[in-house]
């Protein structure tokens, strides 16, 4: 649960964390959500253009989810202060989006002849995250 399907799980339960336990107001969970999604993309833009050039794929696919682990847990631990909350909360879902662009590239690296097959699975994971994330919030 420390990889995508904990983040997702994390991020189903987004609003009711932001607003029981760290103390946020209802109205400001839009300003909480918006610039998440710009750092999420920033940071997705600089994992699959500037940083595997210089380290590879592979390791920063290991260092991505290694942040992501010790962020849901400092989650768990600092929940209860909003800037800490809110901090990690952006960097939590950075990682989820920065995350993806190395193992896109690591599928079509060892997907010689099915790189299309490859590139679909990769989505298929995200979206089997995002489901498995969510099913606790279902039920």
């Amino acid at each position: 649960m420390f990889g995508n399907a904990g983040v997702f799980a994390w991020f189903s339960y987004i609003k009711p964390f932001m607003l029981n336990v760290s103390g946020f107001a209802e109205s400001k969970m839009m300003l909480i959500m918006m610039p998440g999604g710009g750092w999420e993309w920033w940071s997705a833009i600089c994992s699959a253009a500037k940083f595997p050039g210089a380290t590879g794929p592979l390791r920063i696919a290991a260092m991505t989810d290694g942040v992501i682990a010790v962020t849901l847990l400092l989650i768990f631990a600092f929940g209860e202060q909003k800037v800490a909350s809110l901090a990690l909360a952006f960097i939590c879902c950075a990682g989820l989006f920065a995350l993806s662009a190395p193992l896109q590239i690591l599928l079509l690296q060892n997907a010689k002849g099915g790189e299309m097959l490859g590139a679909a699975g990769g989505q298929i994971a995200f979206n089997l995250g995002s489901a498995i994330g969510g099913l606790p919030a279902a039920e």
